[in-house]
């Protein structure tokens, strides 16, 4: 037989013999990975149910006999622990004493004394001091003699509230109030309106400029060359002129205010409409002590809640400035205004 021919006879067993043992390993490790997670399917179903028990809520209504509730070391016993006994060297120096020679302890009750302040009384009234005297309708009441009232007696001080000053003004409101007591800081009665401060119109009217009235012995001319020196004409209107030139001062504002509210024929709303829905302004400041005729000197202004318009709380803080205040103590006090806008 040829070597070449004998050569090709064997090849095929020796690669199946390869198969086979490829075949056998394959299902050995499939074997293997179906054993490994079949355990682990096992482990995780035990870990669910022991999860679950572990963190249940158990509901204690269902349970069935007595609860038994422990406060303080869990491990608690359930009867209190036994006293220990006494060592009998101890038992015979004890003397023994006769139950009738037992009298009970008083146990003293304790007193809390009250830290608040003891309520003002009025005086005992002397029995012996009461006259009696019948009324009109034949009722009879007592009379205490004048002489039964200590005038002695201690009488607790009034107390004394913080100033408050609440005022309204061309449709505006305000609440002033101060930390110091009442009667010694204050406002005085000489004041401006915080209103006639503030900002005058953009614009005015052409037709109630032209017909403008006298106002205080001017005449229409010199009214109309007053609003010209702010105002310009513009089509049908007045309107302010620009920059600096248009901006009236704050020392000059109420008398604009006063001429504009007299000499035009504009009702009150057309003038101030512009302030009807500022939102309210809140400012702090400091009173110094009085000084004589002056008054008291302000300082340390501060806005703590702003209408959202510098112009505005400008003018609401100037005009407070205006005020004459009074402080008699010898510190600063320090006080505060709530200006709130409504309907002029």
């Amino acid at each position: 037989m040829n070597p070449s021919s004998s050569a090709h006879v064997l090849r095929p067993a020796v690669l199946g013999q390869e198969a086979e043992e490829k075949r056998r390993h394959g299902a050995l490790r499939r074997g293997g990975l179906s054993v490994l997670g079949a355990v682990l399917a096992h482990l995780l179903v035990v870990g669910a149910f022991y999860l679950i028990d572990r963190f249940a809520v158990q509901d204690i209504a269902l349970w069935d006999g007595p609860v038994s509730v422990k406060i303080g070391v869990p491990d608690a016993p359930d009867s209190p622990a036994p006293q220990p006994p006494i060592p009998e060297s101890l038992q015979e120096s004890l003397p023994e004493v006769p139950l009738a020679d037992v009298t009970p302890i008083e146990q003293e009750t304790p007193v809390i004394e009250d830290s608040s302040p003891a309520p003002t009384t009025s005086p005992e009234v002397d029995a012996s001091n009461t006259e009696v005297a019948p009324t009109e309708n034949g009722e009879v009441r007592p009379q205490i003699a004048s002489d039964s009232v200590d005038p002695s007696a201690p009488t607790s001080p009034p107390q004394t509230a913080a100033p408050v000053v609440r005022g309204e003004e061309q449709g505006n409101s305000y609440l002033l109030d101060f930390d110091g007591a009442e009667g010694d800081v204050g406002r005085a009665g000489a004041y401006e309106y915080i209103s006639n401060y503030f900002p005058l119109p953009e614009s005015l009217p052409r037709d109630a400029v032209e017909q403008a009235q006298e106002y205080l012995g001017m005449s229409v001319q010199a009214v109309q060359s007053e609003i010209e020196r702010y105002w310009e004409p513009l089509f049908e209107s007045y309107v302010k002129k620009p920059g600096r030139q248009g901006d009236i001062p704050l020392s000059q504002r109420p008398q604009f205010w006063s001429l504009l509210m007299h000499s035009l024929n504009l009702d009150s709303l057309e003038l101030r409409g512009d302030y009807v829905r500022v939102p309210p302004v809140t400012v702090e400041f400091t009173v110094g002590p009085s000084q004589g005729a002056q008054g008291a000197e302000l300082s340390d202004f501060s806005i703590t809640k702003s209408s959202y318009n510098e112009r505005i709380d400008e003018a609401v803080v100037y005009g407070l400035s205006r005020w004459v205040y009074y402080n008699d103590g010898e510190d600063s006090v320090r006080g505060r205004i709530t200006y709130e806008f409504g309907q002029p």
